[in-house]
């Protein structure tokens, strides 16, 4: 068996066989990506799942990938502005963007010979990481902080995955887990490149797409910001598309994260690229605050330093959002569009809106928002935050209603 794909350290240049478990770099501990064949084109228009993008992803040839049919997510122009598209990752198997991240990781495990997954989420990360765990046959144990919604956890539950509340924080978790993967031989399936480098290059299949569905590179992109591996992912799909011809220009991405903890956004003025000064400044800040953005509530981004790298290559920025931003903005998207969103999520269309409305995003200009998840996943988040009360009214009363309703346009 031929493996064409190479793993790599960025730092220090060395190489690995594509069947070595790699982490970061056991030389220097630097981070790992991937070189392809040269020469290797795409296959557009064959097939809908990430993987007829095969000879681009760390799977070498013998193996069949793990897939629920991911990736393949709609394109839709919107309603709320001329030139705004909206990339419908919501629509994936479990609901979120990591189903294409966790295809490609779980399948990896699987040609390594791995009989277990591990991982800390409470939320899209971890329900995928139970769903191709299963449908690989692989057993699967998911890590949960002690308070976590039963809401979250129960379909985790159902796809036959263990799930463990642990005392403290998800980082307290997140530790944990990295701790205990190395210890018990099994794989983490967490989608950082530091602990986990093969699974980012299914979020880069992103960029494919958009391609295909735009045919072209838009002016914008605007990505919820949460470890920041999104970001890098997509930025990453695009640089390879420029590198093969396939289009003229990178797009600018934007960050969307929280105001309280807009991380990226300090670093940008400051100047800040390492990792030592990513945790200085997240150390400021405090990661429980209430908030309806919960997948956005990381003041240290893991994959922060690439995804800095890509904004600031990209000229891009970051914007930094409030509550109630981000909750206009799902109901835009819902009224406008009928695409229903989670809160996080939302963060793309509230970033956007802030930016054409100072006059960054200038008219013409074409911008793609990624929608990472679907709100139906999110009502115990969102429900509290909508104002109206249901009551029961009789036929009459009903009537009375609607015609007042229809009369209104």
């Amino acid at each position: 068996m031929e493996n064409k794909v190479q793993p790599y350290c960025q730092s220090c240049g060395k190489s690995f066989d594509i069947l070595t478990y790699l982490r970061r770099c056991p030389v220097c501990g630097g981070l790992i990506f991937f070189r392809y064949p040269p020469g290797t084109t795409l296959n557009f228009h064959e097939g809908r799942s990430i993987w007829k993008f095969r000879k681009l992803l760390p799977l070498p040839e013998g193996f069949e990938p793990v897939s629920l049919g991911e990736g393949g997510t709609s394109l839709v122009e919107s309603s709320i502005e001329e030139d705004l598209f909206l990339k419908n990752e919501w629509l994936n198997p479990t609901g979120s963007v990591k189903d294409r991240a966790m295809s490609v990781g779980i399948s990896m495990a699987k040609a390594m010979g791995f009989k277990a997954a591990l991982n800390a989420s409470m939320g899209s990360a971890g329900l995928a990481t139970a769903a191709y765990a299963a449908r690989a046959g692989m057993k699967c144990a998911i890590l949960v902080p002690e308070n976590a919604p039963f809401t979250r956890v129960a379909p985790m539950i159902l796809y036959g995955a263990m799930v463990i509340p642990l005392q403290g924080t998800i980082q307290n978790a997140l530790d944990f887990v990295e701790e205990t993967c190395l210890k018990l031989k099994v794989f983490e399936t967490t989608t950082h490149r530091p602990s986990n480098p093969y699974q980012n290059e299914g979020t880069k299949t992103i960029a494919y797409e958009i391609l295909e569905q735009l045919e072209l590179a838009p002016d914008w992109i605007f990505v919820p910001r949460a470890s920041g591996g999104t970001l890098a992912g997509i930025h990453r799909g695009f640089l390879e598309l420029f590198k093969m011809g396939l289009v003229d220009k990178i797009p600018k991405f934007v960050a969307c994260e929280l105001k309280a903890l807009n991380t990226f956004e300090l670093a940008l003025k400051t100047g800040a690229k390492t990792e030592a000064e990513l945790r200085e400044i997240a150390s400021e800040m405090d990661e429980s605050i209430e908030t309806m953005g919960v997948k956005l509530a990381h003041a240290y981004p893991v994959d922060g330093v690439e995804a800095l790298q890509a904004i600031r290559d990209s000229e891009g920025t970051a914007v930094s959002l409030s509550d109630e931003e981000l909750l206009e903005a799902l109901k835009l998207l819902a009224k406008k569009d009928g695409i229903f969103v989670e809160p996080s999520s939302a963060a793309a269309l509230a970033g956007f809106l802030r930016l054409r409305s100072v006059g960054l995003v200038k008219e013409g200009e074409k911008a793609v928002l990624i929608l990472t998840g679907s709100g139906f996943r999110e009502l115990q988040t969102i429900t509290p935050d909508l104002s109206s009360v249901l009551q029961a009214y009789d036929t009459h009363q009903a009537t009375s209603l609607l015609e007042e309703f229809l009369a209104n346009g």
